[in-house]
Formats: structure tokens, sequence, C-alpha cells
């Protein structure tokens, strides 16, 4: 897993991915690209649970894995780094672990998805 250090006690960083993007000349793609984020989390939360609850390990590796890599995108660490938990325990197969891990990332990606609502909404 890997261990970065926010630079702000935010849930995303959304100073470093506004730096980012206009730096790329996207910066009229930043809240675009936050809400699209917003939308894929919700649906890839669902099938999450879903792959979870059946114990479909290549389903929840996959589903985690993209997940993972859009919310390291934005910034959001410490969702990625929950997501990259539960992608490396279906990857090994390690079960007894899915429910727990699951529920770090359900935590983790509430409070970026409603940090990112109220900073969309401002």
């Amino acid at each position: 897993m890997e261990d970065s250090a926010p630079s702000s006690a935010t849930p995303v960083g959304v100073d470093e991915f506004r730096a980012l993007m206009e730096d790329a000349g996207a910066g009229a793609a930043i809240a675009p690209t936050l809400r699209v984020f917003l939308t894929n989390a919700e649906e890839q939360i669902g099938l999450l649970a879903e792959a979870v609850g059946t114990r479909n390990g290549p389903e929840i590796e996959s589903v985690a894995h993209a997940m993972k890599s859009g919310s390291r995108t934005i910034f959001a660490r410490e969702l990625g780094d929950r997501l990259e938990d539960l992608e490396m325990a279906a990857r090994s197969g390690r079960l007894p672990s899915f429910d727990p891990l699951f529920q770090k990332v359900l935590e983790e990606s509430k409070v970026v998805t409603t940090f990112l609502t109220g900073y969309l909404s401002s």
C-alpha cells in the first residue's frame, strides 16, 4: 500500500488537483471531472457491495482498482489507500477480510463524496 501524506486535512487534495489540471491546460475541466468522479463513485460502490456480498474476488479486484485510480487522480489519498487494501485482498483471495475492508472503503467514500458535494456547490 502506498502511504502518502495528504497536503491538507481535507479528504481530497483539491488544490493539488487544480494545479495539476491547470498545468495541463485543463482548468475548465476541474468541476466536470469532480462531478464525473462523484457519479462513478456511487456506481462503483454499488458494484463493490454486490461483489463483496457474493465473494466475487475478480470483480472486487477490478472495481476497486478502477475506483482507486479515480481516487488517486483527484488526490483522495485515504480512499485510494483503502481501495488498494481491498484490491490486494481480492487479488490474494483473502475472503474473510472483504467485509471489514469494504466497510472502510464505504466510510471513506462517504467522507470524500460529502466533501466533494459541498465543494462543488460552493
